[in-house]
């Protein structure tokens, strides 16, 4: 099972594919960084994690005169992981509790 930034992560990229730097500036935007304490650090270690186990994957881009950036996509192999991680997060889940 996945951990729970690395199962944000991954949800994060299945509705679009981004930079790290993108997904930290989500996480403080919508506030989730009430529920996860996590440091940008830890986003780019996840996402670097997540990318050694083949579940995204990476492309270098260059936008006009800016820096190059990897833009990082979800694998098949990812959706699946986040899927089953979403499924057994329900099953434990108390719906009285």
């Amino acid at each position: 099972m996945l951990s729970k930034i690395s199962t944000l992560i991954l949800g994060v990229l299945f509705e679009k594919e981004r930079n790290p730097y993108e997904i930290t500036k989500m996480l403080s935007n919508l506030n989730l960084r009430k529920w996860f304490n996590v440091a940008d650090s830890t986003v780019y270690a996840t996402i670097n994690s997540l990318k050694k186990q083949g579940l995204i994957k990476g492309e270098t881009v260059r936008e006009g005169s800016f820096p190059e950036k990897t833009i990082y996509t979800i694998t098949a192999e990812g959706e699946f992981e986040l899927h089953k991680t979403i499924s057994t997060y329900i099953e434990q889940t108390d719906p009285d509790g």
